[in-house]
């Protein structure tokens, strides 16, 4: 031991203290790195706090994603149910607009349109009464078709009006073949006009779930048409396959927009209608 720490001339008159026996175990204990008597942490456990609760975490993590699946396929299933029942429509929409202090903003969208052109939404809604076509699934665009050629009758040369369709593409694997699903929209619309206003929308996770909270869509069949203001705000919505009804609602609700002096005759004429409509109906006569 001594011949070890003969290099510090206050270790030798410590070991002479000390006496032979003490001084090699001093001895050991000053050649042994300090490090090594402390135990070894991983980073992840420095991390997470330690092993355990690195487990915890894993285990929590695995019970989520479980939970997740199970959501995912009770949906499914729930939604194709309700497309079966009724092609997924709930209530009729009826001759009345949402309140200016009600209404809520289109959300935020950013893509670009089967021309090429940026999309930039709620901006482009901005200065015109807007009738946005949403779908997320093929099955639905029979049904916005219908709205659309309506309202593209209806306010046919209306500068004030304008129809913008949104195809959302939830799925990751779909989103890996925009350009392909571009250009078959491309040959099927055939309509250098309507290519302007129509865009796929590669959403994230994140985005895709505002736009169902704001827009309310709970179904991914189904249908959904919103008429926007010139302020980007949500008057009027419908959804699932139109009927003769809605369709004349949404002929006067637009017009409600575009001349709000005459809001309140329009709406208490298109209620009348829609009154006697139902009775006749009602009666089988």
């Amino acid at each position: 031991g001594r011949k070890f720490l003969c290099g510090s001339a206050m270790l030798r008159s410590v070991l002479r203290v000390l006496g032979p026996g003490k001084s090699c175990l001093l001895a050991v204990s000053a050649a042994r790195p300090v490090a090594s008597v402390v135990p070894r942490r991983t980073f992840l456990a420095k991390l997470f706090g330690g092993e355990e609760k690195i487990k915890e975490k894993t285990k929590k993590l695995e019970a989520d994603r479980a939970q997740l699946r199970k959501e995912i396929q009770r949906g499914y299933f729930h939604e194709l149910q309700e497309y079966k029942d009724a092609f997924g429509k709930r209530a009729e929409a009826t001759v009345k607009l949402n309140n200016v202090d009600q209404a809520v903003a289109f959300p935020t969208v950013s893509t670009r349109t089967l021309s090429g052109a940026s999309l930039e939404l709620p901006q482009a809604l901005q200065g015109r009464v807007s009738l946005v076509l949403v779908g997320l699934r093929g099955i639905s665009q029979k049904f916005l078709d219908v709205y659309r050629s309506n309202f593209a009758r209806d306010f046919e040369g209306e500068p004030k009006c304008q129809i913008v369709e949104l195809s959302f593409v939830e799925s990751r694997i779909y989103q890996l073949f925009r350009g392909a699903m571009e250009n078959a929209l491309r040959k099927t619309l055939h309509n250098p006009e309507r290519e302007r206003m129509f865009a796929c929308v590669c959403p994230s996770q994140r985005e895709m779930k505002s736009v169902r909270q704001s827009l309310g869509i709970s179904n991914s069949l189904v249908a959904y048409v919103y008429l926007v203001d010139r302020q980007g705000r949500v008057r009027w919505q419908a959804h699932g396959p139109p009927t003769k009804n809605e369709l004349e609602a949404l002929f006067l609700v637009t017009n409600m927009l575009l001349k709000p002096e005459l809001a309140a005759e329009i709406q208490r004429e298109g209620l009348l209608a829609a009154r006697s409509t139902k009775d006749v109906g009602g009666n089988g006569k």
